[in-house]
């Protein structure tokens, strides 16, 4: 996940977590067949051990603005496309499974969310339109396609907050995983994403791989991107920088990651001559 924030000299760097003890002194690579990272100071490293230089990226995540309600019939016709095919792909949360409905209000607490902000329209058709391969009718899912289940999670409410927020988001890469990136209060870490988001008949009702990877980007950036801090003693560690990996709600108390198994393997082949402050498994 590292790839998401660091930057290096060339796109071909190899390179490797090395564990760092209290004092400083760098010790031996971490091995890619570990599951987790545990807890502690790494430093970033060519796998041979020779510092490397390294930046932050400048890039910063999309912040999600609400989309103003507007009395245009053509977008009360989208989101009520939107809203039903969602409802009636996933049926449930496809995060939690939940079911919060009753028998008169069946799709009660249950929120048909958009992955990616309609609110970012302009970026969107520039950059990103082809994620969307639905088919159907641009009247129904508009002309830029984000209101095409492909687009769309049905989530409960608690849960589309968090989602809305990158506190949570599916890795597409990792068997569509769900990843904490706060204090998992709603137990979801190491679920995997309803089947019903991607029914194998109806490609136009999948949920586009691209946009989850999106989200998923978005959601590093924001809680895991750190921030340069104070000049790292190149006599004590082989030059580089202070690099703080995860916001301090991450690192704070009774945070627990749940990375899948094969997580820790892809950060430590992009790693930094710097120093990672990795918060780990905290039980």
């Amino acid at each position: 996940m590292c790839s998401h924030f660091l930057r290096f000299e060339t796109m071909r760097t190899r390179w490797a977590l090395f564990a760092v003890d209290e004092h400083g002194t760098v010790g031996a690579r971490v091995s890619q067949a570990n599951a987790f990272v545990a807890p502690g100071h790494y430093a970033v490293r060519s796998r041979d051990g020779h510092p490397i230089a390294v930046r932050l990226t400048s890039e910063r995540h999309v912040r999600r603005v609400r989309t103003p309600q507007t009395g245009s019939q053509s977008l009360r016709e989208n989101q009520l496309h939107f809203r039903d095919a969602v409802r009636s792909r996933d049926r449930a949360c496809a995060i939690t499974g939940q079911r919060p409905g009753t028998l008169h209000d069946p799709w009660r607490g249950l929120m048909a969310a958009h992955i990616y902000p309609v609110s970012r329209l302009a970026a969107w058709n520039q950059e990103r339109r082809a994620w969307i391969t639905d088919t159907t009718d641009a009247a129904m899912i508009a002309p830029s396609g984000l209101f095409s289940a492909q687009n769309g999670l049905l989530l409960e409410a608690t849960t589309h907050i968090c989602f809305d927020l990158y506190e949570i988001a599916v890795s597409p890469d990792h068997g569509y995983r769900v990843v904490p990136f706060a204090l998992d209060s709603l137990g979801v870490g190491g679920l995997v994403l309803s089947s019903t988001t991607r029914p194998a008949r109806d490609e136009n009702r999948r949920v586009s791989d691209d946009i989850l990877r999106w989200h998923f980007h978005q959601a590093i950036l924001r809680n895991m991107r750190g921030a340069g801090e104070r000049p790292w003693d190149e006599d004590n560690a082989g030059g580089g920088r202070w690099l703080s990996l995860g916001r301090a709600r991450m690192a704070g108390r009774g945070w627990r990651s749940r990375w899948p198994p094969g997580w820790g393997p892809s950060l430590r082949r992009e790693s930094v001559g710097g120093m990672i402050d990795w918060p780990g498994k905290r039980e």
